[in-house]
């Protein structure tokens, strides 16, 4: 089996501003320690069951084996953890959603192809011919399978065969579309189906009409009828729910999340005796608004509505976990449990009426590029490979996956993939402990409002005033932050030492002035590339 490895070259002793973006990709033979020799033979052999969980709006503190002080009991996720390895640096590719997930399938920074999130109604994102991880699976003989939120858009049916403008199916965000605008009895066409993936069953976005169930491309009810958002009956906090539309007469929030997991086991049960090994993406819509814990969990946590459905949320994966040993699957399944971005900024009242920070020790929340919007936790669970109990403090990105599963499999990447994703396989495999990358870029907003920050090494340069962008509840954050030690300043980027000022409280960009310029420079140079 063969690894690409991607090297950088970025001399610390000259200035980034006159340095070229070194991108090389060398082919090496996968070498192991001793004691992983037969592992690896065994690799090469049968290719692993790979299981990715992704949550949705889930924070670096909302987990306990990340956060000591939470106020959230998550036992399961705990054991995952402890039997697996633990990423202290991990990153999403984007601090909101549509970015994220887009990544995770392409292995490609979003800001190469989009820059905001897929609007109710929205069409498909990814291409028929774009290489995403289900398609470079399928290659090496896997069954792929979706099952959960996939929010990258679906060629919907529009009667009359054209798409309304884009006027009259959203404002504002929200939905106009009606139900008699729709075919809904047609296959739906493009979507996860179009990206690769073999089996699909889901409600696209939680908070986004249809408010109805999707498999492989066609609704379970072909009688979608107009239901009023507020009307939907729901438990707890429902949160902003983007408008009116077509759904299943009865819907109900706190329903989606159990019956997601019912096929996701399902799914499971139905690989125990399969000859192929399975790629499934369980994609959660938890923690996300709604917020909305079924009533067994009512209470359970420390911090309100969101820490029960927190809570909720870890038994599932206890249920998946259980249901992998019951079937002798668990044993040769590579598992990832991460999160699509950094905590929403509802989280603010969980703050401020129970003490819980989901951002763990970090500065910002989703949608910012500070280090709380994309900062996540990421465990790796692979039994026979992962050693138990093992941390890494490497630099990584979801960005990675793509890399680290293609070699993996032994899949070469076109070279046009070489400086966005990067291989972390000898992390796990404990064949090395250094991290894969020297750099990382994260962007949000879109327009005027666009901003991008570059990490390297220790460092963090924002290309504006705030790695925050200027409208929504967010705010409140600002004077939060103050009240934490954050110094307001009125420069036009900023530069943090992350060694020294994990939560970026200081701004030392006028006192780091060159490094700040000659970062600048980079991201500049990398967003040319």
């Amino acid at each position: 089996m063969e690894r690409r490895k991607r090297l950088e070259y970025l001399d610390p002793k000259e200035p980034m501003a006159f340095i070229a973006v070194g991108l090389v990709s060398t082919m090496l033979l996968f070498l192991s320690m001793q004691a992983c020799t037969s592992v690896v033979d065994s690799i090469a052999d049968s290719y692993p069951n790979i299981l990715v969980i992704y949550t949705d709006d889930l924070g670096y503190g909302d987990v306990g084996c990340y956060n000591p002080e939470s106020k959230i009991a998550t036992p399961h996720i705990d054991r995952l953890a402890s039997n697996g390895m633990l990423f202290t640096d991990a990153h999403s590719s984007a601090s909101i959603c549509t970015p994220s997930r887009y990544s995770l399938m392409t292995g490609r920074y979003p800001w190469r192809r989009i820059d905001r999130i897929v609007l109710p109604f929205g069409p498909s994102l990814i291409g028929e011919d774009e290489l995403t991880v289900p398609k470079m699976l399928k290659e090496k003989g896997y069954q792929t399978a979706l099952i959960g939120k996939w929010h990258l858009g679906w060629d919907w049916n529009w009667r009359g065969g054209v798409r309304p403008p884009e006027d009259q199916i959203t404002s504002g965000g929200n939905s106009l579309v009606t139900a008699d605008l729709l075919d809904f009895g047609q296959l739906v066409t493009g979507g996860a189906m179009g990206a690769g993936f073999d089996y699909y069953f889901g409600q696209d976005v939680p908070n986004f009409p249809p408010y109805a169930w999707m498999e492989n491309g066609r609704f379970l009810s072909k009688d979608l009828v107009q239901l009023k958002a507020e009307e939907i009956e729901s438990t707890a906090f429902r949160g902003n729910i983007h408008g009116d539309g077509p759904g299943e007469p009865g819907w109900r929030f706190d329903e989606v999340m159990p019956k997601l997991l019912g096929r996701a086991v399902r799914y499971l049960r139905e690989m125990k005796d399969s000859e192929t090994p399975f790629f499934l993406l369980f994609s959660t819509t938890s923690p996300h608004t709604p917020v909305v814990p079924v009533s067994e969990f009512h209470g359970k946590s420390e911090a309100g509505f969101y820490g029960d459905y927190i809570q909720q949320l870890d038994k599932e994966v206890g249920e998946i976990m259980r249901v992998l040993e019951e079937t002798d699957l668990l044993q040769n399944t590579l598992i990832i449990f991460t999160s699509d971005n950094g905590p929403e900024a509802i989280v603010k009242d969980v703050v401020a009426n129970h003490g819980h920070r989901s951002m763990g020790a970090f500065r910002g929340v989703k949608w910012d590029v500070y280090e709380g919007g994309h900062r996540v936790p990421f465990i790796v669970h692979w039994p026979g490979v992962v050693k138990p109990n093992t941390k890494s403090n490497a630099l990584i990105s979801q960005l990675d996956i793509m890399a680290t599963l293609a070699s993996l499999v032994g899949v070469p990447l076109p070279p046009e993939m070489s400086g966005d994703s990067y291989d972390f396989l000898p992390l796990l495999t404990q064949e090395s402990t250094a991290a894969p990358r020297e750099y990382l870029v994260q962007s949000t907003g879109s327009g005027k409002d666009r901003v991008f920050a570059l990490r390297h090494k220790n460092w963090v340069y924002i290309n504006a005033n705030s790695g925050r962008l200027p409208w929504g509840t967010k705010l409140w954050f600002n004077e939060y932050e103050r009240n934490r030690g954050v110094v307001p300043h009125d420069e036009p980027d900023e530069l943090f030492d992350l060694s020294k000022d994990p939560e970026q409280r200081y701004n030392l960009v006028r006192e780091e002035r060159k490094l700040a310029d000659e970062m600048r420079i980079l991201l500049n140079t990398l967003l040319g590339s």
